[in-house]
């Protein structure tokens, strides 16, 4: 998936919540990165893994008992605060929070998945759905934008003036 908008952060122990989670928002156009469905087979996790933390605009960071304990989601979470990317939390069960995710508002799914999922797909921009359509570029009568027709105008003036120049000065 080409420039991941959130990347998931969370423990393996919570794989059924977080592929539910990733599907489903999917489903509404929320651009995601999740190892489980983007790393492919001869990648390097590792590397993966970090190409899309560098790439993404924000961490979607799952929080469980799990999570909070988990030296990767750990790391995921610092790595984030320190490249100032938007970080979500989803509060997957009920747990005690990190320090440095405590002033950050959750989504609490762990209650209700539905009015969770309601309230964090209103805080997720949605992928465009149709094609974003291309500026039309004004074009002259031989089909070729009047910008580079200008360009070429503008050379073709330079250089004349340049010639007319130096017949003067080898004349006179």
């Amino acid at each position: 998936m080409p420039d991941p908008k959130f990347f998931i952060s969370y423990s393996r122990k919570d794989s059924s919540f977080v592929l539910k989670l990733a599907k489903e928002l999917r489903a509404v156009h929320v651009n995601v990165w999740l190892d489980q469905l983007d790393i492919i087979p001869e990648q390097r996790w590792d590397h993966s893994i970090q190409r899309a933390m560098s790439d993404c605009q924000g961490i979607l960071i799952v929080l469980s008992p799990n999570s909070v304990i988990s030296e990767n989601v750990l790391d995921e979470m610092a790595y984030a605060l320190d490249k100032n990317k938007i970080i979500l939390t989803v509060l997957c069960r009920p747990c005690d929070i990190p320090y440095r995710l405590l002033r950050i508002q959750f989504v609490d799914f762990s209650s209700n998945y539905c009015t969770g999922f309601q309230q964090l797909h209103s805080y997720t921009p949605s992928s465009p759905q149709k094609p974003v359509e291309q500026p039309i570029k004004p074009i002259n009568k031989l089909g070729k934008p009047i910008a580079a027709v200008r360009k070429v105008q503008i050379t073709a003036t330079v250089l004349g003036i340049s010639l007319v120049l130096l017949f003067f000065y080898f004349i006179y």
